[in-house]
């Protein structure tokens, strides 16, 4: 659902409008003419666009129902509301019209209100009506698809993010058949399990339908396989979460080599010493940490994918660059600040291998920078995937 905190200088306050209003009582002044006003209001009409994608990026992958369908007309009847508003606006005061010019921007106002309320009511459900999140791998492939849809991203993003969607799902359906039993009840375990691995070949089938796409461009073969991405893994989620609570209610996690029970959240069994299975070890297996990228890289990663999308401005996604830098330059210094007593080898090799792996990262944000200034997006996209995979070496090398 629309989050005001995802772009707040557009869906709260919308300075623009603010600015489209100054701009209609300049040209009735006399203090603007008819060229400024025109900018001034493609302005707000891109911002209003803005706010429509964000809102059929949140909701088209949500299952159909007449109460989301209602909220969508009026969704789009109360941006159609304020752009027609405005053109009357811009029309009535061009021929000096003021009481008509300021009837139109008054209707306008109550629109963008109506709009920003219905948001705001949108969020309030959402939040008291939680929901299991689908994995966020096929969320990102989603997002991504959605972007390319409206003219966002490029194919090759598209086709990046299919092939990563296509090792997740690969190790998933190695690794979830050989995830230790987390309940007693082994029956409801393998039929937990078989369930899972029906949900991962819905994914499966639908990731196949997404590569058919970029073949055929058939946007019907597209959003026919992102549903079935979704709906694998909504129901791949709803398996975790019962999982979760059979695993909550028994009174112990029971050994899977001397079957001895052992208290809840336990890592190791008392009696043997081996290895107890935990939630984290499934939610490994399903690629759950995927999308795990520390907050300032994936915000990064956004930033890239808007400037090439054109919602983003050079000039702060280098200074976006350039504060990553900052970031790693800071973390090499402590990195060498660190005292580590004589006989860890291990914790010196770690650290040598972080203070590389930056140095490495670096290196990658000084040729993105130069990338972008110079308008080179393939160079851009390479440094980015290398910066990703340095990132990835880093939190590995990260003591545990």
């Amino acid at each position: 659902m629309i989050s005001f905190s995802t772009n707040p200088e557009n869906v709260t306050d919308l300075p623009a409008f603010n600015d489209f209003q100054l701009a209609v009582q300049g040209v009735l002044e006399g203090h603007s003419d008819e060229q400024e006003l025109g900018k001034v209001y493609q302005q707000l009409d891109s911002v209003l666009g803005q706010a429509l994608f964000y809102f059929c990026d949140q909701v088209h992958f949500q299952p159909a129902s007449d109460h989301l369908e209602a909220q969508s007309q009026l969704v789009y009847r109360h941006i159609d509301g304020v752009r027609d508003e405005a053109e009357l606006a811009c029309k009535a005061c061009l021929i000096a019209d003021e009481a008509e010019a300021n009837l139109h921007l008054d209707a306008a106002r109550q629109e963008l209100i109506q709009l920003t309320t219905l948001f705001a009511a949108m969020k309030k459900e959402e939040e008291a009506q939680p929901r299991f999140s689908p994995l966020p791998w096929i969320h990102e492939l989603c997002r991504v698809a959605v972007a390319y849809r409206q003219g966002q991203l490029s194919e090759e993003h598209l086709a990046e993010r299919l092939e990563t969607s296509r090792q997740l799902h690969q190790r998933a359906a190695l690794s979830i058949p050989q995830v230790p039993s987390l309940i007693h009840d082994r029956q409801r375990w393998r039929e937990l399990i078989t369930s899972m691995e029906a949900s991962l070949a819905g994914i499966g089938e639908g990731l196949q339908a997404v590569d058919a796409f970029l073949d055929t461009a058939d946007g019907d073969t597209l959003d026919a396989g992102l549903e079935l991405c979704m709906g694998g893994a909504e129901k791949l989620m709803e398996d975790y979460a019962t999982i979760k609570r059979l695993e909550e209610e028994q009174p112990g996690l029971q050994c899977p080599l001397c079957s001895k029970e052992n208290p809840l959240g336990t890592q190791r069994c008392g009696h043997c010493s081996a290895p107890l299975p935990r939630l984290s070890d499934m939610e490994e297996a399903m690629g759950q940490g995927e999308v795990s990228w520390p907050s300032h890289v994936q915000s990064l990663v956004q930033s890239l994918e808007g400037l090439q999308g054109g919602s983003r401005q050079p000039g702060v996604v280098l200074g976006e660059v350039q504060q990553m830098r900052e970031r790693f330059e800071r973390g090499i210094q402590d990195f060498k600040k660190m005292k580590i007593p004589e006989g860890l080898e291990q914790a010196e090799e770690a650290r040598e291998r972080l203070l590389q792996g930056s140095q490495a990262a670096i290196g990658s944000l000084e040729q993105m920078a130069q990338a972008i200034k110079d308008e080179q997006w393939d160079f851009v996209n390479t440094a980015l995937q290398q910066f990703l995979q340095q990132v990835d070496g880093l939190l590995e090398a990260l003591p545990q």
